[in-house]
Formats: structure tokens, C-alpha cells, sequence
């Protein structure tokens, strides 16, 4: 992260830092955070094996904790201070983003990625979407003054990025929240996945919030 932060950022050492996305002016909220030791050790054996990717829909009164929880059993996972530690954070990460969109459905994903499918630049066709990398390097975003838009979707991220010297990362363990173009006048904020290197992994949390549907 640059010193300077962005106007249409918040970026914070609390998780009440990610509430402050319900903001219109800003785009991206950041909860700079430490994972726990278990935790930790837990994410890391599931992008080491990367057998099966965890993921399910949460209507608007469901808690995730017990629904994560059934969904890492589905997935062979044993019940076991990892599992109950991961299903807690993402319990813990739900609650914080339905306090700052509608809450109504949520799509929650947790998956290893061992490729660059996402390598390009782009918003998100979507309302609101939470990321955290547990394992590996997380998120970039260009501020948006730093991202030329009308090269979004052209294939050439050296467009899009302005001033390479703004680019902005997420740190391994950060939580973030971004708007996608859904309900925000189509200003979400420019990301992308990172590069990986050969043999590489990441295993990272996405939790959706699906807005109205973009024309092409």
C-alpha cells in the first residue's frame, strides 16, 4: 500500500473498516489484519491438496458459520480447530459485508487457484464482492484516478494501468470489499488476480453479492 491513500478507499487495522463501503464515495474497503496460527496452517493444507472446491448460497437470515461448517464435511474435511476456525472467519466476514450491502443472497466460494485466468484488469459485473487470499499474494486494484477505464476489456493491462508506481496490493490475510458496476454507476473498482509464478497457489475467499444484471 501507498502512503497516500486513495479518497474513494478505506483502509483500516479493524474490521469495522469494511462497513465504511456502504459509503457512495468510496469503492474499496480494506481490513489490514493478522490471520491466526491455525487458521493459517488450515489454508494452507487446503491449497496444498486442492481436491475440492468449498462453496454455497446463504439466504438473507442464514448464519454461515454452521453452513460453512456442513460444506467443509460435504468436501471430506474433518471437523477439527482449522475447519472450525476458517468457518468462523468466514461467519465472521459475512456478517461484516451484510452490514454493508442488502444481505438478501450470498454467494460464498472458497477455492485454490493455480493459474492466471483472471490476469486481466477489470470492475465486476456484480454489486458487491468480499475478497481475502488466505494463502498467496492477494488482490491488486489501481486507485481510480491511476486507471484509464476505456481500456477495460481490450486485453492490455499496461493501458489501463496509468502510472504503474500507483498500483495498490492486498496483503496475504487482508479482508476487502469491492464494488462491482451493479448499482454504482458503473464505477467499480478496477482489480485483478496477481500474477503467479510456476507452481504457485492461492486459496481465496470470494463471497458475492449479485446486483442487477449489465447489459454487454
Amino acid at each position: 500500500m501507498s502512503a497516500q491513500q486513495p479518497q474513494h478507499a478505506a483502509i483500516g487495522d479493524d474490521i469495522a473498516a469494511l462497513a465504511l463501503i456502504a459509503r457512495p464515495a468510496l469503492n474499496i474497503a480494506v481490513w489490514r489484519r493478522l490471520l491466526p496460527l491455525c487458521l493459517r496452517h488450515f489454508a494452507q493444507a487446503m491449497a496444498e491438496q486442492a481436491e475440492q472446491d468449498v462453496c454455497f448460497w446463504l439466504d438473507a437470515k442464514q448464519d454461515a458459520g454452521p453452513a460453512a461448517r456442513h460444506a467443509f464435511a460435504a468436501a471430506g474435511w474433518p471437523a477439527g480447530i482449522g475447519s472450525q476456525a476458517m468457518a468462523a472467519d468466514i461467519a465472521q466476514l459475512t456478517k461484516a459485508m451484510r452490514k454493508a450491502g442488502s444481505g438478501k443472497h450470498l454467494h460464498v466460494d472458497l477455492r485454490c487457484v493455480q493459474t492466471n485466468a483472471c490476469r486481466y484488469y477489470h470492475t465486476d459485473r456484480l454489486h458487491l464482492r468480499l475478497l481475502c487470499s488466505y494463502v498467496g499474494p492477494g488482490t491488486e486494484w489501481i486507485p481510480d484516478d491511476a486507471a484509464d477505464r476505456s481500456m477495460l476489456g481490450k486485453g492490455m493491462n499496461a493501458a489501463v494501468l496509468r502510472d504503474p508506481a500507483r498500483l495498490q496490493h492486498l496483503q496475504t490475510g487482508w479482508a476487502a470489499l469491492l464494488k462491482g458496476d451493479g448499482d454504482h454507476g458503473r464505477r467499480g473498482i478496477v482489480h485483478r488476480s496477481p500474477p503467479l509464478q510456476p507452481g504457485q497457489r492461492r486459496l481465496v475467499l470470494t463471497i458475492d453479492e449479485p446486483g442487477p444484471h449489465l447489459p454487454d
